[in-house]
């Protein structure tokens, strides 16, 4: 078995040059001598240390051979195990990753894991899942069939999604892996559900895998154990080794898939744990390729466009068989049947497809368009950018893309940009052009978007180093903290201050990077940047606190628990993904329960609640905090300093914590999906909104500098708006 090298430490090389003479080489492969008689456990959704789950993996880890009574055949003992996410309830503290990892200790056979949403969203498992395989994604072979390991959980945040890094390394990794060779991919989501920023998020994955012989897709997340489809391709949902409602001897439904290769064969049943044979039939068919699917190709319009009319002529090529038909969809709107057209097609054997969109209605910004031709039972996806403008309002100065996703906000200064991306880098543009200046790479992911300074831009890794890089690109120092960074450093007088996954704060130097003191504060992971009120620091943590120390020695002064999370699983409620602030006295704190907790900055008193707040920022007199309200409508709103409405906006901005801005005179606001909304701070009239994403998650919302707008994404694209 060979480890595929992890993505931080990938180059960026050839991309497809190579596509006929593959799917050629697809068509007359044969089916891999090896890939026979072998089989392996699919589990999924543990939570540990959720102790029914504990007796479900004792008996997978001890397994021997396996009957799948529905289709009359024994599957040989599992040659390795397949874990798709959750594993852990709270991520990898107060131990769980390591009580997890216990239940398989003696196990005879190799376990490979994907991380979920639970292992993501509190404490960042990510990390210890890339040192356990070395890398993430990674990729292994066995028997002739290729195993590819993703991840679709979000990092610090319950919500799914592929990262653009992620993607590339998988286009790279499939031009080294043999056409025809059956490919098993595993991760925790399956492709479906409104969870997903949109359709388009999962369809940029499909539209990689057409080349190739997709064997097998197995998901977990919905703690179900059945068989799937997506865009053709057959999945299999993993259940769950615990029921809520039954202890797993008992009758219940927890268990696991058995998967098994024999004869050409591939077969999936669910073995539910009380039970002697895997009795819930999946899946049966054969191993072998099946025919490879014709790529589309957008004729008109050419990817980024910039279009001002109200409609946009759309002309694909692709083959004329016998049932085929296409549609093609702006965004997420309705679709609209494709015709054959008859101008001349620009491949033989193809011919073109025409539709016409409506732009009528459609907000100025980033658009895509997205096509679906059906063959068979299969989906053929392609997809493409433009850019809709019109007269008047507010335009794109220039949009660039880094290859990579980012989560951070960006940080502008002196007319650069710095950037943290997920796969390590820490980026500089010209704020005017955006032309790259210079990269800098970590270690590890930059989750928090970086500090400016002092000379210096101050960037931390998950890798659990803070940076100090100078101007020009050149490293000036380093901090190791002992455990994974996720959160943004903050600039505090001379010293840089900044929370570590294990729930520690730590302080060191500007220009040095010497420790001036690490207190462990928090009992559980802190992700978001401190703020300071006086000489006391500000933090949230996700073990239900707002925390307040003395920022010379870091000593505790106080700690107020947040009204979201009076409520069972109070750790899920935390107020640990939006800083808190400080306005006229007070600190306002937003939590995961959608509530505002409003605190004496003095004494941490609980002076307020509010409802229906995702986020929080402070007005810039001082007077008032902005909220970002989930929900669909009135999304933006204004609140006095006791939490009494001045006024709102009828703006949707989603559930993502990204706190609005105040800046230029305006408020600044994108949702979740990527539409930047100005807003008067006055009366809260809506002064212009333009759209940066074309169906990604915008997590670290929006900067303004200079009269202009600033927005990257999990898409890897960094927009420039002039409004």
């Amino acid at each position: 078995m060979a480890l595929v090298s992890p993505i931080l430490r990938s180059d960026r090389n050839r991309r497809g040059r190579w596509l006929p003479a593959l799917l050629l080489a697809v068509l007359l492969a044969p089916l891999p001598a090896g890939a026979e008689g072998f089989s392996f456990l699919h589990l999924s959704d543990v939570h540990a240390p959720m102790s029914a789950s504990r007796e479900t993996i004792a008996q997978a880890r001890d397994s021997g051979p396996i009957r799948l009574a529905p289709y009359g055949v024994t599957a040989p003992p599992p040659s390795f195990a397949i874990v798709t996410g959750d594993v852990t309830e709270f991520g990898g503290g107060a131990g769980a990753w390591e009580t997890y990892r216990s239940w398989w200790d003696g196990a005879r056979y190799p376990v490979y894991h994907v991380p979920g949403n639970h292992d993501n969203t509190w404490w960042l498992l990510r990390p210890a899942m890339r040192a356990l395989h070395g890398g993430l994604p990674y990729s292994f072979d066995h028997a002739g069939c290729h195993f590819i390991a993703l991840d679709s959980a979000g990092r610090q945040d319950p919500r799914p999604g592929f990262g653009v890094e992620e993607l590339e390394w998988l286009r790279r990794h499939l031009e080294e892996v043999k056409p025809g060779t059956p490919l098993f991919l595993f991760f925790h989501h399956p492709l479906q559900g409104t969870e997903w920023a949109s359709p388009r998020d999962y369809e940029r994955l499909l539209e990689i895998l057409r080349p190739h012989h997709v064997a097998l897709m197995l998901v977990g997340h919905g703690h179900g154990f059945r068989h799937m489809r997506f865009g053709g391709y057959d999945a299999v949902m993993g259940g769950s080794t615990f029921d809520k409602n039954a202890k797993p001897m008992s009758g219940g439904n927890a268990g696991y898939n058995v998967v098994t290769v024999q004869d050409g064969v591939l077969r999936v049943a669910y073995r539910r744990a009380a039970e002697a044979e895997a009795t819930v039939p999946l899946l049966e068919k054969p191993l072998a390729a099946p025919e490879p699917l014709p790529e589309v190709r957008f004729v008109s319009p050419e990817e980024g466009t910039r279009v001002s009319g109200e409609a946009v002529r759309v002309l694909l090529s692709f083959p004329d068989r016998d049932g085929v038909v296409g549609e093609v969809a702006l965004d997420d709107g309705p679709a609209v049947a494709l015709a054959p057209s008859d101008e001349k097609a620009g491949q033989q054997g193809d011919r073109l497809w025409k539709a016409t969109l409506d732009l009528a209605e459609a907000t100025p910004g980033v658009h895509v368009l997205r096509a679906r031709f059906q063959v068979g039972d299969r989906h053929v996806y392609a997809g493409r950018e433009i850019l809709l403008e019109r007269p008047g309002g507010p335009r794109a100065r220039w949009r660039v893309n880094l290859g990579a996703s980012v989560r951070g906000r960006v940080a502008a200064s002196e007319g650069r940009l710095y950037i943290g991306t997920q796969d390590g880098w820490l980026v500089a543009l010209d704020a005017a052009q955006g032309h790259e200046v210079w990269r800098f790479r970590t270690g590890g992911e930059v989750l928090g978007g970086p500090a400016v300074g002092n000379g210096s831009v101050y960037v931390a890794s998950t890798d659990g180093t803070l940076f100090a890089v100078e101007l020009g690109g050149t490293e000036r120092w380093r901090y190791q903290a002992g455990a994974p960074l996720s959160a943004p450093p903050a600039l505090m007088g001379d010293a840089v201050v900044i929370g570590s996954i294990d729930g520690a704060v730590h302080c060191v130097a500007q220009a040095t990077g010497e420790p001036r003191w690490r207190v462990p504060t928090a009992g559980y992971a802190i992700e978001t940047a401190a703020c300071a009120v006086g000489d006391t620091i500000l933090l949230s943590a996700w073990d239900t606190f707002v925390h307040a120390l003395s920022a010379s020695d870091g000593a505790p002064r106080w700690k107020a628990r947040a009204a979201g999370t009076e409520r069972t699983a109070p750790r899920y409620y935390s107020p640990a993904d939006c800083s808190p602030v400080v306005a006229g006295g007070r600190i306002f704190a937003a939590d995961r329960n959608y509530k505002l907790t409003i605190l004496d900055a003095a004494t941490g008193e609980r002076v307020g609640v509010v409802d229906r707040c995702a986020a929080v920022s402070p007005a810039a007199d001082g007077r008032g905090v902005y909220i970002r309200r989930p929900g669909l409508q009135h999304g933006l709103a204004r609140l006095d300093l006791n939490g009494t409405e001045v006024w709102s906006c009828d703006i949707r901005l989603g559930a993502l914590p990204a706190p609005p801005v105040e800046a230029g005179g305006s408020v600044i606001a994108a949702s979740d999906r990527g539409l930047v909304s100005g807003v008067s701070p006055v009366d809260g009239r809506l002064l212009w909104q333009y759209q940066v994403s074309a169906g990604c998650y915008l997590p670290g919302g929006a900067a303004m500098a200079d009269g202009v707008v600033y927005t990257a994404g999990l898409d890897g694209a960094v927009t420039a708006i002039q409004p």
